[in-house]
């Protein structure tokens, strides 16, 4: 039998070591814009067993600031990611079906704070999720959630770049520094659970 790695999490000059997490490009991630092309991506991600998913909110700088996101959905597959802008009424509308589907696993990181934002805002529950963060934490016997930038470094060995977090997400249309932090946000839940996933197996 094969025993269990024994992860740590490291330390932040340590993952600013680490190359930069570029499994997925601009190229291979979509702003979805009309309705039309929003099914049929919305389609296509129901059909898979699990994806990648995670929420953007335009940040909230004072206390007591009313929560008025999500404003943008993430999804991704091995290959690509799809985003479903707030902006467009008719679209984010069609990503809302995805999160409620109960046919495909939404992975991703922090889910109780999307699953919130999303049931306040829009009255939809994130249906079938697995949450990254905490399953990771209990693969590693540790007692607080593990982050996305951590996850990635110890999982992947790679530095998950958090630059555009904080960016104004209300704010359309994307900027492709947005559009590549969304949809790596998405695609790095993804495959950190198939790398957890793989060590379980084993």
């Amino acid at each position: 039998m094969i025993a269990k790695p024994q992860f740590t999490r490291p330390l932040k000059h340590s993952i600013a070591q680490l190359p930069d997490y570029d499994d997925i490009g601009l190229e291979q991630i979509e702003v979805v814009t009309c309705s039309t092309k929003a099914k049929e991506v919305a389609a296509l991600l129901i059909a898979q067993y699990e994806v990648g998913f995670d929420t953007e909110s335009k940040p909230r700088f004072k206390k007591g600031e009313p929560e008025v996101g999500p404003h943008l959905l993430q999804f991704a597959t091995v290959e690509r990611a799809y985003l479903f802008p707030a902006a467009l009424a008719d679209v984010f509308e069609i990503g809302l079906t995805i999160v409620a589907s109960q046919q495909v696993v939404k992975v991703g990181f922090g889910l109780k704070d999307d699953n919130r934002q999303l049931q306040n805002q829009h009255g939809v529950k994130v249906l079938n999720k697995a949450d990254v963060s905490r399953q990771l934490a209990r693969f590693m016997e540790d007692e607080k959630p593990i982050g996305a930038r951590p996850a990635v470094a110890m999982l992947l060995g790679k530095q998950l770049s958090k630059s555009a977090q904080m960016s104004d997400w209300s704010r359309w249309p994307l900027n492709e520094k947005q559009i590549l932090y969304a949809g790596r946000d998405a695609h790095s839940a993804l495959m950190v659970w198939r790398a957890v996933a793989a060590f379980v197996a084993d």
